[in-house]
């Protein structure tokens, strides 16, 4: 594998902003300068974790988690600071392919899953050409979609219930294989296929492998209208959303991605020139599902049913669109129709003019609002009140103002009062933070004169060469290693932040030491004065505890291995005092 340069990495992490890219995993929001969520590193209920746009830097002031935008990924995908870096890379669009690792090995179990996939899908899209087949090749034509779309998403059928087990047995796959791919079962000592008389439609991860199966019934009088895949060793519910392989570049040059409840309605909009459609199989809206969808495009356009459980659903997954920081915006379709059926009714030109219409996230919530408790009471009119100001209190002042006073003018409600309530729910929500800002933190063990020195070097290069020449060695060690890295990165760059640091191997005592530097009130500009006293200080200490000559032996010394010497005997001879 080809080494990425230093140099690369640094350039990914400056064009890398933190919070943006956070936010692509979780929730964030602003409380004073800084970002706070709730840490996906231990079992954490209110937000803990802060991010720093300023540093590029998050740090969880209960579990310590902390680093700069490669530890992240490196912590949360749980994979290796090379693919993190990759990642982040693609993340601002770079090609990095030629410093990918070589191919991960495969579970050879799963990659035979995923070949029955393939398999069967020949075979289902082989039946729907067959004369067999014509019964339901008529019904799709009847339902609008012309070969190019069958052949776009692939929609197969399946016959009689024991078709497909054939053809698959006769391919030499196991029956215990089938049935773990959840397209047999057994039914009486015999094995059955799962699908049969319906039509097939198949559901790809997000690399674009087929996992599952979404089955329609073909007789109209059926009482299962759809049927779909189980859990399965390559497939779980909930954490796969519907064509988002083929969505993900449509998404990037359309700048914005459509979510919808099914699979038709994924062809629907399709069909009205909009490939930028995605399903969540439903309106649960699980947490992996809509992270993946915000990484597709952080502009989200809700397009559920027009039903009120299509209306709730809008809400409910709205609002975790919201806390991912995306820009949400509802499809307008006041028909009451799913966009399949908008579509066989009235055409492409409905499902465009929706998008076109598209309607504002808190103007939908102040729609909704009302449709669902009504202004026919003072009660109702509280709670519509209530309602609406509880997503307003993470929207900016202006945003703020107009929908106060939009509110007042629905509900006749005082808006001062109204001003008042959003207030209080303000301060409730900073000071469940401001409890988790003053956490105990793990102690430091180095001495305020070091930590005044590495502030100082963290913020001058001056001040770490004049370090380096005066001093070289600082008494604690996760402040002694601290320091050599500082210096180390000194050699390439003439500035450098605890970002940048933070991409380098080191104990945890000195990651706890950068962040607690980070976070002190410390001056890091440098100043002479400040400087040399606490440099007066340190070496006041050494010569106390018999060091001074080891440490300057270890200055005047060039040869690196010699140097390593010399630093250790320093260091053991101030373990050997601090035991006296």
């Amino acid at each position: 594998m080809k080494r990425i340069p230093e140099s690369l990495i640094q350039d990914i992490r400056n064009k890398t902003d933190i919070v943006d890219f956070i936010s692509r995993y979780l929730p964030l929001n602003r409380k004073g300068k800084n970002y706070w969520g709730v840490c996906p590193f231990h079992d954490d209920n209110d937000p803990s974790m802060s991010v720093s746009q300023d540093k590029q830097i998050y740090k969880c002031f209960v579990c310590n988690h902390g680093g700069n935008v490669f530890q992240f990924v490196q912590d949360y995908e749980k994979i290796n600071f090379i693919d993190a870096v990759i990642k982040v890379g693609e993340s601002i669009n770079l090609d990095l392919s030629e410093y990918q690792g070589s191919t991960p090995e495969v579970d050879p179990k799963l990659a035979q899953y995923y070949t029955i996939m393939e398999e069967a899908q020949s075979f289902l899209q082989y039946q729907l050409r067959s004369e067999q087949g014509k019964e339901a090749l008529n019904l799709l034509y009847e339902r609008g979609y012309n070969d190019d779309i069958l052949e776009h998403f692939g929609v197969g059928v399946a016959l009689t219930s024991v078709s497909l087990s054939k053809f698959l047995l006769a391919k030499s796959y196991t029956s215990d294989d089938l049935v773990d791919v959840n397209l047999s079962r057994w039914m009486d000592e015999d094995l059955r296929d799962v699908f049969f008389d319906r039509l097939m439609f198949p559901i790809h991860n997000k690399h674009g492998k087929i996992v599952a199966y979404s089955g329609r019934a073909i007789a109209r009088e059926s009482t299962i209208k759809y049927i779909n895949t189980s859990n399965t060793p390559i497939y779980v519910k909930g954490e796969v959303v519907y064509n988002s392989h083929r969505a993900k570049n449509p998404a990037r040059h359309q700048q914005s991605i459509i979510v919808c409840e099914g699979v038709t309605d994924v062809f629907a909009f399709t069909i009205a020139g909009h490939d930028n459609v995605v399903s969540l199989l439903g309106v649960a809206g699980t947490d992996q599902q809509i992270q993946e969808v915000s990484q597709l495009n952080k502009s989200v356009i809700l397009a559920f049913d027009g039903d009120g459980a299509g209306q709730a659903a809008t809400f409910a997954i709205g609002k975790k669109f919201k806390r991912m920081h995306c820009e949400v915006h509802i499809w307008y379709n006041d028909s009451g129709l799913d966009p399949d059926d908008l579509l066989r009714e009235h055409g492409q030109s409905a499902i465009s003019d929706g998008l076109e219409n598209k309607i504002a996230w808190l103007d939908y919530v102040m729609y909704y609002a009302i449709g669902t408790y009504g202004l026919n009471s003072f009660e109702n009119k509280k709670k519509v009140a209530e309602f609406v100001l509880e997503e307003l209190k993470h929207e900016d002042h202006l945003a703020q103002d107009y929908y106060m006073n939009l509110i007042a003018d629905k509900t006749n409600l005082d808006v001062s009062i109204l001003s008042g309530m959003l207030h209080n729910k303000q301060q409730k929500q900073e000071r469940k933070i401001s409890v988790v800002q003053t956490h105990k933190q793990r102690r430091i063990s180095a001495t305020i004169p070091e930590q005044t020195l590495l502030k100082q070097m963290l913020g001058s290069k001056e001040a770490a060469y004049r370090y380096r020449d005066a001093l070289g060695f600082f008494i604690d060690d996760s402040a002694q290693n601290l320091g050599l890295l500082i210096l180390d990165a000194y050699r390439i760059e003439s500035q450098i932040q605890a970002a940048d640091l933070l991409s380098k191997s080191m104990d945890e005592e000195v990651r706890d030491l950068l962040f607690h530097i980070e976070a002190s009130t410390i001056p890091s500009d440098f100043d002479q004065k400040v400087f040399d006293e606490n440099i007066r200080i340190i070496k006041r200490r050494l010569d106390n505890m018999g060091m001074d000559q080891l440490k300057q032996d270890s200055i005047n010394q060039f040869d690196i291995g010699n140097k390593a010497e010399i630093l250790v005997k320093a260091i053991l001879k101030k373990r050997e005092g601090e035991n006296k």
